[in-house]
């Protein structure tokens, strides 16, 4: 018999149900009637059914979470709650910093795992995002806690048996058909997406040998010493050399052998996709490589041997010996000394510490070719400059994460960062080396977003990232650079480095323009749109406009 008392039980449980509805689907932006609106769309018989089911696949999952809320209590119910927990912060952290987004993402999660070198930053730098997460998340338990005592309904047998029902009926929804999981419950979207990441190989790259490089130039090499400087966040209408109103770069600004080459775009809108591209020559049109079949072409390393350089790989980012960037031991079979540093504090003398090597190898008699991936400017910015250097202020507080309403202060805390790691750095090394027979090419692995676009996510972003987090500098530094070839600005992308080092090498420019235009024998006419990837470089991923300059 229904009694008023359970009938009150009742509704207070749907209730319940509606406030958490709509509380996961605030973490898709409410994607979930955007698909009920696919579903009243005309389809024929097939793709209704397919929609149909979608939908079914996650109204299972979304009645499974409330069955697991109103579980009886016991050993099971508290692992599930916290196994809850745990996925619910990753997704509000992402969604958080990412208002425009969907909250975690695949790309995102592959990211993070080949970015584990930058855990801790990532950490610093949302650190607002990740206390208000925990603070929501504390409230969420809290209340079911409390409601919990109020509905005396408690299940046991229904969410045991529909929990994996529901996420593999997810997951074969998700994998065969055409939508992505944003719009699933978070504790069946993020097992989804790593499952699909671990099954598809994106974590477990299928490194494979380099293909054997035949080709040598058919000229001497213009330099003696090439070196291919990487910087780190690194945003290129930043820089005064630019044109910033802020004086980001006085020592390049008064500079003689340097040329800017105004903004460029990268390859990628963070670290591994452009550094990928950077040293493999990969083009857009390789992009993405879902077969794996870039990780067997011939990098820079090889082209460098074969014109008969000695090749070095200098890292100032990574722990003692460590690789990233989709590196492996295949690339180091080209690189004659790989150097990386081993006391890694304090962190803004990290790409100082650099400096003496280059000295060394520079006073050698051998052709050199240094690829150096700098620490930069990666976030937390203020850890980035000694506190007595610092130029701008007010600042970020430690511990403070950039938000809209500190915009100025993130602004100051960056430009003091670049003052010190970038026009800095430059300011040491060059009063140490002799560009008599050297030239450096500087350029930035992404740009960086400050609380820009809607979004306090500094870069990475996989849907419509913002233009900032590919805006990079390009520099030349060599003496006279600016009366041995002339240059235009604000046309050039990642996607010319590779030619325009294999220029300098001495190879033929039916060998280099195979990939790209150089900068240095080349007249870019800018009937091309420059472009830049989001997303995975071996699963999905994005190609982005820039602008209409330039060639891609």
């Amino acid at each position: 018999m229904i009694t008023k008392k359970l009938l009150s039980k009742y509704l207070l449980l749907f209730l319940c149900s509606l406030v958490v509805f709509v509380g996961i689907n605030s973490l898709s932006n409410f994607a979930f009637f955007n698909i009920m609106d696919v579903l009243y769309q005309p389809h024929g018989p097939k793709g209704l059914l397919k929609v149909s089911i979608y939908v079914a696949s996650y109204l299972f999952v979304f009645f499974n979470l409330i069955f697991i809320l109103f579980m009886k209590n016991g050993a099971t119910f508290k692992i599930l709650i916290f196994a809850l927990f745990i996925l619910l912060n990753v997704d509000i952290v992402y969604y958080l910093i990412d208002k425009n987004g969907t909250g975690i993402s695949m790309h995102q999660i592959v990211l993070a795992y080949h970015e584990t070198s930058h855990i801790l930053g990532a950490f610093w730098a949302y650190s607002g995002a990740i206390i208000m997460s925990l603070l929501i998340s504390g409230a969420i338990l809290v209340a079911i806690k409390v409601i919990r005592k109020f509905i005396d309904i408690k299940f046991f047998y229904i969410p045991i048996i529909m929990l994996p029902i529901s996420l593999v009926g997810s997951y074969m929804v998700f994998n065969k058909s055409a939508y992505s999981a944003y719009e699933y419950p978070f504790y069946a979207k993020i097992p989804m997406y790593v499952y699909a990441a671990k099954s598809n190989g994106y974590f477990d790259i299928k490194f494979k040998a380099r293909d054997t490089l035949t080709i040598h130039p058919d000229s001497a090499a213009k330099y003696k010493n090439i070196i291919l400087i990487v910087d780190e966040s690194v945003r290129g209408d930043y820089l005064s050399i630019n044109g910033f109103n802020i004086q980001t770069t006085p020592f390049l600004d008064t500079y003689d052998n340097v040329v800017s080459l105004g903004i460029a775009s990268s390859g990628g809108n963070n670290s591994a996709p452009s550094q990928y591209i950077i040293r493999n020559g990969v083009q857009m049109r390789d992009l993405p490589d879902n077969k794996f079949a870039t990780l067997a072409i011939p990098n820079i390393f090889q082209y460098a041997k074969n014109a008969n350089f000695h090749t070095y790989y200098l890292d100032s980012q990574v722990e003692y010996q460590q690789l990233q960037n989709f590196m492996s031991s295949y690339d180091l079979e080209y690189i004659d000394e790989y150097f990386t540093i081993k006391e890694r504090k304090p962190f803004y003398y990290l790409d100082r510490k650099l400096i003496p090597k280059i000295k060394t190898i520079l006073s050698s008699n051998d052709h050199n070719f240094i690829y150096i991936v700098k620490y930069g400017s990666h976030v937390p910015w203020k850890m980035n400059y000694p506190e007595n250097s610092a130029t701008f202020s007010p600042v970020l507080e430690n511990m403070e994460s950039v938000e809209f309403s500190n915009r100025d202060r993130a602004i100051n805390t960056y430009v003091n960062s670049l003052r010190w790691s970038m026009d800095g750095f430059f300011k040491e090394l060059l009063s140490n080396i002799s560009l008599d027979d050297t030239i450096i090419i500087y350029t930035s692995d992404h740009g960086i977003n400050i609380a820009e676009s809607g979004t306090t996510m500094h870069y990475g972003m996989e849907l419509n990232p913002p233009k900032t987090t590919a805006t990079v500098p390009i520099l030349l530094f060599a003496k006279d650079i600016t009366s041995k070839y002339k240059f235009d600005k604000n046309i050039y992308s990642h996607f010319m480095i590779f030619p325009s080092v294999l220029d300098l090498m001495g190879y033929d420019k039916d060998v280099y323009h195979k990939y790209n235009y150089s900068f240095f024998s080349d007249s870019v006419s800018g009937e091309q749109a420059r472009s830049f990837y989001s997303g995975n470089v071996f699963g999905n991923g994005y190609k982005n406009v820039f602008d209409s300059k330039g060639a891609q």
